[in-house]
């Protein structure tokens, strides 16, 4: 049984949005604990314009965001998995990032579509939710609100 993958957006503005490839610029974190998924995005981000970073968990994704913003290279988006066993997830790591980056465009995912946070992202630190599995046209529909939100 397949989710839509965002709830968000009337069909026919899904439409037009998907028909349209993303391409952004910047930095992009992508923090999952699935290596698959890791690569599905640095290929679809990086062939979209970003250069991606990567971590598998909370801690790994909080001591990138130090470095970027060390270097004066921050992140313009970041997608959070809210659960990763045994370690830090995206429900806590945001906790950390928004005292270091408020404005970051920060994406909760999760294949758990009752957790609130996927339905409330705002309410919970994020700034949209990517429920799994997605498609790779509703990635870039939360791209193409990432870029506009910075606009």
């Amino acid at each position: 049984m397949h989710l839509p993958s965002t709830v968000t957006h009337p069909r026919a503005e899904s439409r037009s949005l998907l028909s349209v490839r993303h391409v952004g610029t910047g930095r992009a974190l992508i923090m999952d604990d699935e290596p698959y998924l890791r690569k599905l995005f640095v290929k679809h981000l990086s062939k979209s314009g970003y250069r991606v970073t990567t971590a598998t968990n909370g801690h790994e994704a909080i001591a990138a965001i130090e470095q970027s913003l060390m270097e004066d290279d921050e992140f313009a988006i970041a997608v959070f998995d809210l659960s990763i066993p045994g370690a830090m997830g995206g429900q806590e790591a945001i906790a950390h990032i928004r005292k270091l980056c408020p404005n970051l465009f920060a994406v909760a995912s999760s294949g758990y579509s009752d957790d609130p946070i996927m339905a409330e992202p705002l309410e919970f630190g994020f700034s949209a939710s990517l429920p799994k599995p997605f498609a790779i046209s509703a990635l870039d529909v939360v791209l193409e609100t990432a870029k506009h939100s910075a606009a």
